[in-house]
């Protein structure tokens, strides 16, 4: 399954393995729940959440300019620190923290 928002404030949240959920407004979530999900948050101070297999899509913008400044795509496990059913946010140096 897949859902996918485009406003600020707005939010995604899909179920299902190899689901999608997508935002591209300004302070909005995306959060999945099933094996093989992506949880991807482009808008400024958006946030992300996968489930244990899943992973997430986070950018970071200049809080001046809104130029974009980081990217951060990673599958939750150890490999990245990513918690399951944790949510995050990308920080200033490009690295996601918990929100």
């Amino acid at each position: 399954s897949a859902a996918a928002t485009t406003g600020d404030s707005s939010a995604a949240a899909t179920t299902g393995n190899s689901s999608a959920a997508a935002t591209t407004g300004n302070s909005s979530a995306a959060s999945v729940k099933g094996k093989n999900s992506i949880a991807a948050a482009l808008g400024q101070n958006s946030t992300a959440s996968a489930e244990e297999d899943g992973a997430i899509v986070l950018a970071h913008y200049d809080e001046l300019t809104g130029d974009l400044k980081h990217v951060f795509a990673g599958r939750v496990g150890a490999r990245h620190d990513l918690e399951p059913g944790v949510v995050y946010r990308l920080n200033r140096c490009g690295k996601p923290v918990k929100a």
